[in-house]
């Protein structure tokens, strides 16, 4: 196949994918396609996530709770402000390593400094929810950078998210895989809150729909990347998000993370991300 031949069936998805899935909000159920078909996960219920170095854990000196991160420089590491904004450098940890392999060593690296976005407001659903820690040295073991996303994308756009955290959203119980979980998401303009109200999503967030229904980032998987494809391909091209929080139908009180997950948009800080990578 050549150049223009995948251009050509890149388009094609893209339009085909636009039709059917044009603006389509949030938390409504949808039908498969072509794409969605052929790769289905989830990190609720999901199955394991391909190799993605450029994931890392944000955890502190004490408790088990952690965040997930992205490497996008050899010494900086982009994570979600809620998780990070009332700790110290100092007791920040961040382990590297091949997540997908439950066998793989990790490697740990300490934390020099902390820099919290501009304009960010913690809450339920928090404003500008992007951090950056700066490692006391260059990262080292198996580390992939991966680079960020600078233009915004199109509704008929491919992402997906990968993480660590909870596979299951009951509020009762909770299970922490062995191996990294991945979930395929759509780009959504507008969601249906826990009320079943339409509404447009807010420019610091990237809002999605999932592939299979109630797919969603659920505790721990906080900071966590939501990433582009390469055309045709499984393979990351730039950070698109920020894990940031999920909703629960209001119908469901035992269940959490059951309805949309949203992001910090990476496109919309970008500025702000790269001046403070360069001057620090």
């Amino acid at each position: 196949m050549n150049k223009l031949n995948i251009v050509s069936l890149c388009l094609f998805l893209d339009i085909s994918d636009a039709l059917n899935y044009l603006q389509q909000p949030v938390g409504r159920k949808t039908g498969g396609n072509l794409f969605s078909q052929k790769v289905k996960s989830a990190i609720i219920n999901g199955i394991p996530s391909r190799q993605r170095l450029f994931y890392v854990k944000v955890k502190t000196d004490e408790g088990k709770d952690f965040c997930g991160g992205t490497i996008v420089d050899i010494q900086w590491v982009i994570t979600a402000a809620h998780c990070v904004a009332f700790k110290e450098a100092s007791n920040l940890r961040v382990l590297v390593g091949d997540f997908s392999d439950p066998e793989t060593d990790l490697v740990e690296h300490s934390v020099v400094s902390l820099h919290i976005a501009e304009g960010f407001e913690m809450s339920a659903r928090p404003l500008n929810d992007i951090a950056l820690l700066k490692m006391t040295a260059p990262l080292s073991g198996r580390v992939h950078v991966l680079p960020l996303c600078s233009e915004w994308l199109s509704p008929a756009d491919k992402l997906a998210t990968c993480g660590m955290g909870t596979t299951t959203g009951t509020g009762k119980s909770f299970e922490i895989p062995e191996q990294l979980q991945e979930a395929n998401f759509n780009l959504a303009l507008y969601f249906f809150d826990e009320l079943s109200s339409l509404t447009q999503c807010r420019d610091d967030n990237v809002c999605v729909y999932d592939n299979i229904q109630y797919s969603n980032i659920c505790y721990m998987d906080d900071g966590g990347p939501l990433y582009t494809f390469w055309c045709g391909t499984h393979q990351p091209e730039c950070l698109y998000g920020v894990a940031s929080y999920s909703l629960a139908k209001q119908k469901a009180p035992s269940a959490r993370c059951n309805y949309g997950s949203f992001f910090a948009s990476v496109p919309y800080l970008y500025e702000w991300i790269v001046e403070t990578v360069t001057l620090n």
